[in-house]
């Protein structure tokens, strides 16, 4: 799991958690891109994790906002 993911190691959770809720779509930003970047699909505890150890739910309501985004295009 994580294999893949990102060439670089992400930065201190903290830092993280409190970079990609600063600005507005960062962290859809983030999302995509792991997404993208993936080898293999990852479950929400993965990308939680990835992503600095954001609360699942806060990764659920990102990947919703995403899917209402691509449904609109």
């Amino acid at each position: 799991a994580g294999r893949g993911i990102c060439p670089v190691a992400p930065p201190a959770a903290e830092g993280r958690r409190a970079r990609l809720s600063e600005e507005p779509g960062t962290l859809e930003r983030a999302l995509e891109a792991t997404l993208f970047a993936a080898d293999a699909p990852l479950s929400v505890e993965a990308l939680s994790v990835h992503l600095g150890g954001l609360a699942a739910g806060e990764v659920r309501a990102t990947l919703a906002a995403l899917e209402a985004h691509y449904a609109a295009r």
